[in-house]
């Protein structure tokens, strides 16, 4: 049988006190940190600041950098800028371009460098055609 002691009021106080203290302090800390990684992640020197097409043989480069920087427009939370180089959208870059250019097969996103410029590679590769039409129209 185990034995409970009955605390007195003054001790639940205590206790009750030095939770709030303990709860206060690490939600302080734990908002500093966000703070600090907001403040971090819109550091200029983390921002994406071009984009290399490698690998496009039929489509145009333009056309693919333009879809490639409008996915890097915007803010996650409105806090945090998708042009940096530890939080760009990645997997939406590679579903865009594959459901935009249809000629893509493959595509692979990797980045270049901490220094100057701050460039995204795009690679990718475009799908082989298997047949050659021959008739005048589809119809045929």
């Amino acid at each position: 049988m185990a034995f409970r002691f009955k605390l007195s009021s003054s001790a639940k106080k205590k206790r009750r006190v030095a939770f709030l203290k303990k709860s206060v302090l690490y939600f302080i800390l734990f908002s500093a940190l966000c703070a600090l990684l907001v403040v971090a992640a819109r550091y200029q020197k983390f921002f994406i600041s071009d984009v290399e097409i490698v690998g496009n043989v039929t489509l145009s480069a333009e056309e693919l950098k333009n879809q490639v920087l409008k996915n890097l427009e915007g803010k996650y939370l409105y806090l945090i800028p998708r042009k940096n180089v530890f939080f760009y959208p990645k997997g939406t870059i590679k579903k865009d371009l594959s459901d935009s250019f249809k000629k893509i097969s493959f595509v692979d996103l990797t980045y270049k460098s901490f220094k100057d410029p701050r460039i995204i590679i795009v690679s990718i590769k475009e799908r082989e055609p298997a047949y050659v039409w021959c008739g005048e129209n589809k119809d045929e």
